[in-house]
Order: C-alpha cells, then structure tokens, then sequence
C-alpha cells in the first residue's frame, strides 16, 4: 500500500518542472526597464527623467554591468522617480549613428530634451547619486548639432544603418555563395563609383532645371519684344 507521504512527495515533484519557469522570471517581475529601439527611441523626451543604456550581446563588460543595471531598474530608479531603458545596438544599429556610440557600454542621462553622457562609475551607489545629487549638472550638454533629433544625428543614423545593412549583406555573401573578400570589395567600389554617377546625374538635373531656366527667360522675353518692334 502506498503511504500518504509518499503521495504528497511525488505530487511535488511533479509540480517543481512546472514551477522552476515562475521561479526564474521572480526576478525580473519588478524589473521597469524600457526597451529602446530605433522605432520608440523618441519617448525618453517626453520630459521625464532618463538613464538609459547602450549595450551590445557580444561585450564582455556589458555582461558584466548586466545585473547591476538590471537591479538599479528595479529596485533603484523607482524610488529615484526617473525611468531606465536600454538600447541593443546591434539590432538597432541606427541608435549607434544617432547617439554616436564609440564604446560600450554607453550611458546616456536625458531631462527636459537635454542629453549628457554619463562617465562616472557603474556602481548602484554611485549611479544613484549622480541623479539623488543632480550631478548631471556638471557634465557638458550635448550640443544641440550632436543631439540626437538634430539633422545631423538623423543622417548619421540612416548612414550606420545603412552600413550595418551591408555588412549582413556582406556576410550572408561570403557565407552561403563563397564571395572572397576582394569580391566583395569590389562590389563595394562598383556600388559607390554608381552611386556617385547617380548622384551627379541628379544634381546637374536640378541645377538645370532651377538655374538655366531662369537664365533662358529674359531672352526669350527680349525676343518677343524685337518681334513686337
């Protein structure tokens, strides 16, 4: 005859693969980390307080930060009253253009449409001083030809992702077709002296059209008048 104990014990057993998913995601149940990506990015200026991160999968030190930025989102920037996002770049690759990311990882402080590049320690304790002592005040703005809404930053976005796009073109090439390097150079070399023809085509089309005809007019009004004479 089977015991009630025994019973119970293997009704628990059974119950521990189903819960052990529950008990993974506890830790990330309080977590209030935004997402950015090069469609949503727009909604850390909306006036409130910002620290957000750019990381990359493959970077050892953003590893490393991981589960400290992860705490600070949960525990921390609550009780700060500021909001705490994080931007992949490698899946976003125009947020590396628009915020001119050289290293990783990049922290970046945004109040009232003003953006500052934080470089102080990564610590809980200090990243939390840096908003309770509005330490962010000493750092330099970001000029407003850098910002990331500016012209400037806009074309440099549509430029890295442009690149990124022809690197996974590049790679998909070498991969499943077997292109050489020098074959891809060369596609990359035809590709611009193509697009400068291109380019140049365009341009003498619109100063044709804007220039020479304005040039043409008063002669052929002059004309009409020696007619009319």
């Amino acid at each position: 005859m089977e015991r009630a104990g025994d019973g119970v014990h293997g009704a628990v057993l059974r119950l521990i693969p189903l819960a052990l998913p529950l008990l993974l995601l506890l830790p990330l149940a309080g977590c209030d980390m935004t997402v950015l990506t090069d469609d949503n990015w727009r909604v850390i200026t909306n006036g409130e307080e910002w620290l957000v991160e750019f990381y990359a999968p493959w970077c050892g030190a953003c590893k490393a930060f991981a589960p400290t930025w992860d705490n600070f989102a949960a525990e921390h920037a609550p009780k700060l009253g500021i909001r705490a996002g994080k931007a992949d770049i490698t899946e976003n690759g125009g947020l590396a253009g628009r915020f001119m990311i050289s290293h990783l990882p990049t922290l970046y402080h945004v109040k009232d449409g003003q953006f500052r590049k934080y470089s102080g320690s990564r610590r809980i304790e200090d990243l939390s001083a840096f908003i309770t002592e509005e330490k962010w005040k000493n750092i330099e703005e970001v000029v407003w030809y850098m910002k990331p809404d500016s012209f400037n930053m806009q074309a440099a976005a549509v430029l890295t992702e442009v690149g990124t796009r022809a690197q996974g073109v590049a790679k998909h090439l070498m991969e499943e077709y077997g292109v050489p390097q020098w074959g891809i150079a060369l596609i990359v070399v035809v590709g611009i002296l193509v697009t400068g023809v291109l380019i140049g085509i365009t341009c003498n089309l619109c100063m044709e059209k804007l220039f020479f005809r304005k040039r043409r007019a008063p002669s052929s009004e002059g004309e009409e008048e020696k007619k009319d004479k």
